[in-house]
């Protein structure tokens, strides 16, 4: 999957990418960082593992992230469990050890966004994200929804952008439709009405 993105990045295919920084091909994506200093590579934090046979834990230590973790001990599979059970804190401690590991890694990320939207689930967890991606001065993906929370909005400062819709395929499209799903798509795209 890698070798697919970094070829899109080098032919200017794609002009940004996120990284997952407690998967294994963190090394691969750091060496590519490494080659290629001015690749735009945010963080795609991670509080969430869903794949069936191939999962993941946190970054940060275990037993200082307790309520990230689901009965197996990886990252909850689903956005639903872990919002329920992701503590804040622990949330906050789990994404600023990501954002450290990538760049002590040499990964100098460029913006922030959520896995699975976790981060976009409750608003103590936005509130965390909103925090860290001041405190680091990045920027980071934030999406106006219809009947969304003006509380969550209310946490964002002046200089903050905030889309109004994204397009997104879920994962019942095949990657053979993926073209005529996103040009169909933005056909469609009314302000205001994630896809």
């Amino acid at each position: 999957m890698d070798t697919a993105s970094f070829e899109a990045l080098d032919k200017n295919a794609v002009t940004s990418a996120s990284v997952m920084v407690p998967c294994s091909w963190l090394v691969d994506v750091a060496s590519y960082a490494k080659a290629h200093p001015d690749v735009d590579l945010g963080l795609h934090l991670t509080l969430t593992s869903e794949w069936k046979f191939y999962r993941w834990g946190p970054v940060a230590s275990k037993d200082k992230v307790g309520s990230l973790l689901d009965p197996a001990e990886y990252l909850w599979p689903e956005t639903g469990p872990a919002a329920q059970h992701i503590k804040p804190e622990e949330a906050e401690r789990e994404i600023r050890a990501q954002i450290e590991r990538a760049v002590s890694a040499g990964i100098h990320p460029t913006h922030l966004d959520s896995h699975m939207g976790v981060l976009f689930s409750t608003p103590d967890l936005f509130a965390v994200y909103v925090r860290v991606a001041h405190e680091y001065n990045l920027p980071f993906l934030a999406v106006r929804l219809p009947g969304g929370s003006s509380q969550l909005l209310s946490l964002l400062s002046e200089k903050d952008v905030v889309l109004d819709s994204i397009v997104m395929a879920n994962p019942a499209v095949h990657s053979g439709e993926w073209k005529d799903f996103y040009v169909n798509a933005v056909k469609n795209l009314k302000p205001g009405s994630p896809k």
